[in-house]
């Protein structure tokens, strides 16, 4: 999913990462690992979403949303269901992996992430 979390008013430079060079760019055991790994997200209130909106809009959002915290656990490594392709599917809310704790997640959050954001698996508009 693509979010503009911040659109400057003319120009600028987006970056996209390619979540399947990245799951390829893995070497083999880390790849297996990621193979059968879940990720636990913790859903919130997103504050971002509503820097920008009116008054109103920010209300609506804020009472359908505040309140209740959701924890989803999803695979790390995604399917594509037409083309098959193995692909890297992580992101900032991601908090922990099921059946580690919170310090070697991280670090493993982080080892996998640096896989998504390698200059050999990004592309760079302006």
């Amino acid at each position: 999913m693509l979010r503009g979390a911040e659109i400057p008013p003319l120009g600028g430079e987006i970056a996209w990462s390619s979540s399947v060079a990245a799951y390829l760019d893995l070497p083999d055991p880390l790849r297996m690992l990621a193979d059968n790994l879940w990720a636990v997200r913790f859903a919130a209130f997103d504050q971002t979403a509503t820097d920008r909106a009116t008054e109103a809009a920010r209300k609506a959002l804020e009472d359908v949303s505040i309140g209740t915290i959701y924890e989803v656990a999803h695979p790390v490594v995604r399917v594509h269901p037409e083309t098959g392709e193995r692909m890297l599917s992580l992101g900032r809310s991601v908090q922990n992996f099921v059946g580690l704790q919170r310090y070697p997640s991280q670090r493993l959050f982080e080892l996998l992430q640096s896989y998504l954001t390698a200059p050999q698996n990004t592309l760079c508009w302006n």
